[in-house]
């Protein structure tokens, strides 16, 4: 029997997005032996029917929890707890999987025992699921003096960028959660950072040269600029409490770019730019 893969997906509010996510778990891969685990906050945009429709088409692979949380973390949270997999996944309700990942994922974890988790490319992708760029490029990374991201490093990690790693394409063992607990409900922002920093302070995480996710941009996304002040706050803080040293870098980097936002916003509000 191949090894379990649990993926967990948090959702609320993402009816017209989760589908997509969905089919990249359950109907796109040629892995067979998939767990998908929903958590949902009590969205009341059509989400449960969608849920519901999944579950009956795939009832021994798909299941969900519809009650409310404690935020994002929470839900994340509850769905790890119940993962029975011995390798993790997390892919948000707006995100998705690229085709026929799976296999590779759980073909590399067999090949490479001392490796604990690992992430892959992550292209950005519109509302519509076109192609915008590549996660590296929307995150500016050589504007952060970043030259080498396609080599996992932990200093770069603590002491320079949070965004190094792209959380729609991680993976992960189970045995993680023993060594490092699981995700700090206090984040609302940088919670998969602040995880990170804590699984490669005690595990080895390797990034390996394969397209693993898309991450999707919109309007309503938690990670859109209007809420760059808290995620700079939360990395601050995270890179503290992990023993990081503070990177005027990546932070001057950040606040140009959340200036900038917060004028455009300002200007699309008065009805002088469209």
């Amino acid at each position: 029997m191949p090894k379990l893969i649990s993926v967990i997906t948090p959702s609320f509010q993402q009816a017209k997005f989760i589908r997509r996510t969905l089919d990249s778990v359950l109907t796109r891969q040629d892995y067979p032996n998939v767990e998908h685990i929903a958590v949902d906050g009590l969205s009341k945009d059509g989400t449960l029917e969608i849920l519901k429709e999944y579950q009956s088409k795939f009832p021994d692979k798909f299941r969900y929890i519809y009650e409310k949380d404690a935020g994002q973390s929470d839900a994340i949270n509850k769905g790890f707890k119940l993962a029975k997999g011995d390798i993790i996944g997390w892919i948000n309700s707006d995100d998705y999987y690229e085709d026929n990942i799976l296999r590779f994922v759980v073909d590399f974890f067999e090949k490479n025992p001392d490796v604990d988790m690992i992430y892959g490319g992550c292209n950005r992708v519109d509302e519509g699921g076109n192609f915008i760029g590549t996660f590296e490029d929307g995150y500016g990374f050589k504007k952060c003096g970043i030259r080498d991201f396609k080599v996992f490093s932990y200093d770069t990690l603590m002491n320079v960028y949070s965004g190094l790693i792209p959380q729609q394409s991680v993976f992960f063992r189970k045995r993680v959660f023993d060594l490092v607990g699981y995700l700090d409900p206090s984040y609302h922002f940088t919670m998969d950072y602040e995880f990170w920093l804590r699984i490669g302070s005690k595990c080895r995480i390797v990034r390996v040269d394969r397209l693993l996710a898309n991450f999707r941009t919109h309007g309503e996304a938690k990670t859109n600029f209007k809420n760059r002040f808290t995620f700079i706050i939360e990395s601050m803080y995270a890179r503290k409490v992990n023993g990081g040293r503070f990177s005027w870098r990546f932070h001057v980097y950040n606040l140009k770019v959340a200036i900038k936002t917060i004028g455009k916003l300002v200007l699309l509000k008065a009805g002088i730019i469209r």
